[in-house]
């Protein structure tokens, strides 16, 4: 409610659908998942009030980024994540990459004790799939491997965008009968 976008249990489910109609129509699928950076300091240091409107600006600002067939939905306290489904890879990097710049130059607000501006940014991973038909794409080892990447840039500094593309460990090919 808070953000304006998809809750984390329809995303479960579409995400599902969504990575059996790629094996069944063999189209590429991208999952970008965004984390802001240091939400749990902001909430300490400047009350839960303060990161709930930087939640409520970033559903905003998500929503005039992805296409209207893309799911964006909030997928935990401080993540949001977004599906595209038949979207090239590098426009997928590209999409991330542009949002962590928008919310680094304009999702900022005022220390009211200090007159300082407080820096707003995100994290992201992306992770392109090449899905051929036939091939079954695993929905948690995919959520997984997406955590797994927004982990690592985390640790490689924050405010930054980790892409990982193929992914083999979340497709099977089926056996022919």
């Amino acid at each position: 409610r808070l953000t304006t976008l998809y809750s984390r249990t329809l995303f479960d489910a579409v995400l599902a659908k969504e990575s059996d109609k790629a094996g069944r129509f063999g189209y590429a699928l991208s999952l970008i998942m965004f984390d802001v950076d240091r939400l749990s300091a902001i909430n300490e240091d400047f009350g839960y009030g303060v990161g709930d409107k930087v939640l409520e600006r970033l559903g905003i600002l998500m929503r005039t980024y992805f296409r209207q067939h893309d799911w964006v939905a909030r997928f935990s306290e401080d993540q949001i994540v977004v599906l595209l489904t038949q979207t090239d890879a590098d426009r997928a990097v590209e999409l991330a990459e542009r949002v962590r710049h928008t919310v680094e130059e304009r999702l900022w607000f005022t220390d009211h004790r200090t007159d300082h501006q407080v820096p707003v940014t995100v994290s992201a991973s992306v992770v392109n799939v090449s899905v051929s038909v036939g091939d079954v794409v695993d929905p948690e080892r995919l959520l997984a491997i997406s955590e797994r990447t927004l982990d690592a840039a985390k640790q490689n500094g924050r405010n930054r965008v980790e892409t990982v593309d193929g992914a083999p460990s979340i497709q099977a090919r089926l056996p022919n009968f």
